[in-house]
């Protein structure tokens, strides 16, 4: 287990809350001000690193630990709207905003009340904490080495970029601000088109790329956690891989192979040895992360700071299975269990299906898990990767958020290397990531009795069978699904390739527990009236922004 876990000092989550201006209008005696918590140079570095620390925080905001917000995480946004899981949890009745949302049916609630309304409030708090560093930054950098002010400023750039590229791939349209704002200025605000808003947040990445120290290069902090070079390089090629989707901002496959071909060459990252153990406790933090949340459980129960929602979220059921052991969790909701397509899309003897998805017969922590059909478990099957590491604390868990795995960024690295002429190069990356598969184990806990043991995969994974053109983008795409599935990719994969729409009508509603009585056409209309210029999807923003702050509403809202 590694974890670095940020104790943010009140002044500092004040400050960055608050803002700067009520601090640099008053000066009351024996009270913090910005000046008297950044105007030492001796503290300046020290303290801005404590800001950090709270817009850092942001990526572990998850059920209710902020204003209410309910149920979010980020990778279970996008699964929902893919043909690779569908919404879990207690029947039709629990949260059944999730299943209008996958059928593009959702009404615009309010921020507390909505599955959406969380991502919103959450990617404009971490850009708002980023923007208010970045001012303050500029107006204390005389206090830092130059070294300081451009990881500092990097990371900032890294922070707001990945919150407003949030934003946009659930919104497709909003706001865009890259420094603090009056009360005055919150209303009647214009929203960037999506292409506007996607070269703001490319900006942002390249920007980061130029400011931040490889991983290796970090000496007076941890780099475990925050912001490096690599991983703001693995950012710019999602977000650039998204705009040639779209075609936006005259984006380029060369421009994705720049980015992922320096992350290679870097020699700062390589895969684990095993697929299992990067779900395991001993995978964190190791040479396979390029960007990881650490996450610890302060004990506060349900609804506090802290942990990994997705552990709870996503931990199988007890009341949906028919026998347990000692060992068996008991207080996991559920949600997110993977679809038949994604089981079937497995090939034989590949043990990333046993660490991805737990069916009937196999072992969690030592237990065998006989499943049920039902509402609560739609295909007999459920997510594993973040399910409960300890049995007994099924509170957020400790799972640490795996962000960016250089598996993606090799997968990445080799679509990239197919669209530019460079199919060796391609079948060569795609054939790391596939060596490593037939080289793992089945995952920890896979020995009858024994939580902490890998049994060895009984089955033999073929090679890749692929040497170029079309079957060999055909073993990218598949590649990238099983490798890479419940880590909320899928749905974003389908858009940029195209194939989405398709996907949605004829696999996803007819073969979806509770929603297959749906007319695929009505689906597709429905999908279709929240296209942002016919291009990008939409979800609809909060009402109570909308009618607060009078900001535009997405289409078809």
């Amino acid at each position: 287990m590694n974890k670095r876990i940020y104790i943010i000092p009140l002044v500092a989550a004040i400050l960055i809350l608050v803002g700067c201006s009520e601090f640099l209008d008053e000066r009351p005696v024996g009270q913090e001000t910005v000046d008297s918590f950044l105007g030492d140079p001796a503290t300046t570095a020290d303290n801005f690193e404590q800001m950090l620390h709270a817009a850092y925080s942001v990526f572990t905001i998850s059920e209710s630990s902020w204003r209410g917000n309910s149920h979010y995480f980020e990778n279970m946004i996008s699964d929902w709207l893919s043909d690779d899981v569908e919404k879990g949890g207690n029947g039709a009745s629990d949260f059944p905003e999730m299943l209008d949302m996958r059928a593009w049916m959702a009404l615009p609630l309010s921020t507390a009340a909505s599955h959406y309304g969380t991502p919103w409030m959450v990617g404009y708090l971490g850009a708002g904490r980023a923007n208010t560093i970045l001012v303050l930054l500029e107006e204390y950098k005389d206090n830092l080495s130059d070294a300081e002010y451009n990881r500092i400023k990097g990371e900032c750039l890294f922070i707001r970029g990945y919150f407003y590229y949030l934003l946009a791939r659930a919104f497709g349209s909003v706001p865009y601000f890259d420094e603090p704002l009056t009360p005055d200025q919150y209303f009647d605000q214009s929203k960037l088109s999506p292409e506007e808003l996607y070269a703001e947040i490319e900006a942002d990445f390249s920007e980061a790329v130029g400011l931040l120290p490889e991983k290796s290069a970090w000496t007076t902090v941890w780099p475990g956690g925050r912001a490096t070079k690599g991983a703001a390089r693995a950012m710019l090629a999602r977000v650039l891989s998204m705009e040639i989707g779209f075609g936006f901002n005259d984006a380029g496959w060369q421009d994705v192979y720049t980015q992922t071909s320096a992350i290679v060459s870097s020699g700062e990252y390589a895969l684990l040895a095993n697929y299992a153990v990067v779900w395991a406790d001993e995978g964190e933090m190791g040479t396979e992360s390029v960007f990881e949340v650490p996450c610890a459980d302060f004990g506060g129960g349900y609804g506090s700071p802290g942990g990994n929602m997705m552990v709870r979220m996503t931990t199988l059921r007890q009341d949906a299975t028919l026998t347990y052991g000692a060992n068996t969790p008991t207080g996991g909701w559920g949600f997110s269990t993977p679809t038949q397509e994604l089981f079937d899309e497995f090939e034989e003897g590949d043990p990333r299906r046993e660490c991805t998805i737990i069916a009937d017969g196999d072992y969690f922590m030592g237990d065998e898990i006989p499943t049920i059909i039902s509402g609560d478990c739609p295909d007999g099957y459920w997510l594993r990767k973040y399910a409960a590491a300890d049995p007994r604390q099924n509170t957020h868990g400790e799972n640490n958020m795996r962000v960016i795995r250089y598996a993606e960024v090799l997968l990445t690295h080799a679509e990239a290397c197919y669209h530019t002429g460079r199919e060796g190069d391609a079948l060569a990356a795609l054939t790391e990531v596939r060596t490593r598969a037939q080289n793992s184990t089945l995952p920890k806990g896979s020995v009858p009795g024994d939580p902490e043991a890998y049994a060895p995969n009984p089955g033999t994974l073929a090679d890749i069978t692929a040497t170029g053109g079309q079957a060999l983008l055909d073993a990218i795409k598949h590649e990238r699904r099983v490798e890479l599935a419940g880590e909320g990719i899928r749905y974003y994969d389908l858009l940029r390739w195209g194939e989405y729409e398709d996907v949605l009508v004829n696999v996803i509603i007819p073969n979806d527990y509770f929603l297959s009585t749906l007319n695929p056409s009505e689906v597709r209309a429905a999908y279709q009236s929240h296209l942002i210029d016919g291009i990008v999807p939409s979800l609809p923003i909060p009402s109570d922004e909308v009618e607060t702050y009078r900001i535009e509403q997405n289409p078809g809202y």
